[in-house]
């Protein structure tokens, strides 16, 4: 296949890049194999019950809140190939250690370890993208970075739940370790030139940090980019894992309820692949932002209130405002992970990259939280219909925003090349 004649496909000439993409999809993998495993293992194997899943959860998401930030100063200090393969490696032996564990104690201290180490490869493979990647191509390679992802999060579930069924959850653990495995060793064959590491004096470890973050609040585009995607998540994740209760209420059967799931990543992938596809974003990536998420709102608040009225619509009328709202989401993706490579320098990446990630998890970790008890105090309809409201003014407001002050979006191309 020639890739020339593909866009999207483009950054896979890049020897160095096709490296890291191809580790990248195999640490995905593994990743959400991790996923259906460790539930799997909690419910149906050890019959445990809300508590467990809820300290899974927690354990899950404290590293990328809390450590996330102080590791990633660590990423713009060591050399990107060896956190990159240390990350791998690491996670691999963790995993090898699920496989033997009968606690759900141990278990637990493993899931934390696991996410510290990985709080790692996230800036990093950041890092490498700009390293590696000419500012023309920057988009596709984002795209695909994160098509692995949406990918990976479609596919790995339903192997892992084939390979649980035919053997025991448990086993699940020993097909990620390999595929970490093999991941880093792709990964080691990335040149070893990428980002040696300057030998100069390097500012005491709580300055480098706070750099970080000063960057992030001076920098009037790529701060509005964060609290705009993190303000966004929140909302997403207050109905997010309210689907199923939405879908009982509308009285959809259990395959229409897998229809309204499939066509939400359908819609995801179909949303990274066109970011890096069509390019008109481009010049003014922050209002894209905005129009997509003003889009999703609308359809999160047709949801609601097709709920409170009862609307009874086909499924695939209902399907096909899920794809469009997949699409809406996966597609701030792109021009969001554009923003913040060419908003940030390369001695900065690692610690912005790892900033932003830690304001998005909080928003992802708290907000199910309050979805659920919304949805228990009030109901399911009225979170969706909430949610979708929000979606609609955090839309509208940033595009007024971005609109009156044109200059915050950095629309000149040409600049941002000379400055990438």
């Amino acid at each position: 296949m020639n890739l020339g004649k593909i866009k999207f496909l483009q950054p896979l000439k890049n020897k160095r890049f096709s490296l890291l993409f191809s580790g990248q999809l195999l640490s995905d993998c593994g990743n959400w194999l991790d996923y259906i495993a460790i539930y799997t293992l909690l419910v149906y194997t050890w019959q445990l019950g809300p508590d467990a899943v809820a300290a899974q959860v927690i354990a899950a998401g404290v590293p990328w809140i809390f450590l996330g930030p102080l590791i990633s100063v660590w990423v713009d200090r060591l050399p990107t190939k060896v956190t990159l393969v240390v990350s791998d490696i690491l996670r691999a032996i963790i995993v090898f250690c699920l496989f033997f564990t009968t606690s759900l104690w141990l278990l637990l201290m493993l899931v934390f370890l696991k996410n510290s180490v990985a709080t790692a490869f996230e800036p990093a493979r950041m890092k490498t993208i700009k390293s590696v990647i000419p500012h023309q191509e920057l988009s596709q390679a984002i795209s695909l970075s994160q098509t692995s992802v949406y990918l990976m999060k479609i596919i790995a579930p339903i192997v892992g739940g084939v390979i649980a069924a035919q053997t025991s959850s448990s086993f699940i653990f020993l097909i990620e370790g390999v595929l970490f495995l093999i991941s880093s060793v792709l990964l080691s064959f990335i040149p070893n030139d990428l980002n040696q590491t300057q030998s100069v004096d390097k500012p005491k470890f709580w300055k480098e940090l706070t750099g970080g973050i000063k960057h992030l609040k001076t920098t009037a585009t790529l701060l509005m980019a964060v609290i705009l995607v993190s303000v966004s998540l929140f909302l997403i994740f207050l109905f997010e894992g309210l689907f199923v209760l939405w879908a009982k209420e509308q009285h959809l059967s259990e395959q229409a309820y897998g229809m309204l799931i499939s066509a939400i990543g359908l819609g995801s992938l179909v949303g990274v692949l066109g970011g890096g596809s069509w390019e008109g974003w481009k010049k003014s990536p922050l209002s894209s932002i905005s129009s997509a998420v003003f889009i999703s709102g609308i359809l999160v608040t047709i949801l609601g209130i097709g709920g409170m009225l009862s609307f009874q619509l086909p499924t695939l009328v209902w399907s096909a405002m899920a794809f469009c709202a997949g699409v809406c989401a996966a597609f701030t993706t792109v021009p969001f992970g554009y923003i913040l490579q060419t908003e940030t320098p390369s001695h900065l990446i690692g610690r912005v990259t790892g900033s932003s990630n830690a304001l998005q998890n909080v928003s992802t970790f708290l907000a199910p939280l309050l979805g659920a008890s919304l949805a228990a105090a009030f109901s399911t309809n009225f979170v969706f219909l909430g949610a979708g409201v929000g979606l609609v003014l955090l839309g509208g407001i940033s595009t007024m925003t971005v609109l009156t002050n044109k200059s915050r979006d950095s629309s000149n191309i040409e600049q941002k090349q000379e400055n990438y």
